[in-house]
């Protein structure tokens, strides 16, 4: 579940212009472009949506059974941390402009993800990247549904709401 949760923003930054991945470490040459957004999850709490989390039956497009639809909701705090390059102006400064645009960016979630409050801290040097590195959080409620497989009553996979699944 949360690795479809950084995969859709690492995503959702990125169609925005912004450099994002959803993997650490990074090191110097990561870098050499620009800052870059490393999206993690922090915590999450998951919580029952009521009716046992039933949402109803799935269909497919010709009308068949598929099995059943569950729901659930996160209450997620995720990292956005900005690493820039190295340089007393460049870098705090960089951190700074990657926020704006990360907080552009936001305002496109897939429909699964709700955002309730975006926080930046200060920008300091980053020992291990030798730049720059601004904490950034995320708080946010995300809708995950599940679907069963219809004979054993076995999950099938959860995705997130509003984000189609690529098999």
């Amino acid at each position: 579940m949360h690795d479809a949760i950084v995969g859709a923003l690492a995503e959702a930054l990125s169609e925005s212009g912004v450099r994002a991945r959803g993997s650490f470490p990074l090191s110097r040459m990561d870098l050499k472009d620009g800052a870059v957004v490393c999206v993690s999850v922090r915590s999450s709490v998951m919580l029952s949506s009521g009716m046992g989390d039933y949402l109803g039956r799935a269909v497919d497009s010709q009308g068949n059974d598929c099995g059943e639809l569950y729901g659930l909701k996160l209450e997620l705090s995720v990292g956005l941390d900005i690493y820039a390059p190295a340089g007393r102006e460049r870098g705090a400064g960089e951190c700074l402009l990657c926020y704006e645009h990360v907080s552009r960016a936001l305002a496109e979630l897939p429909s699964g993800l709700k955002m309730r409050e975006l926080r930046c801290g200060e920008a300091q040097p980053d020992g291990i990247t030798e730049g720059y590195k601004c904490p950034v959080e995320l708080l946010c409620t995300a809708h995950i549904v599940g679907q069963t497989d219809g004979d054993s009553g076995g999950f099938l996979d959860f995705i997130l709401k509003g984000v189609v699944k690529n098999d």
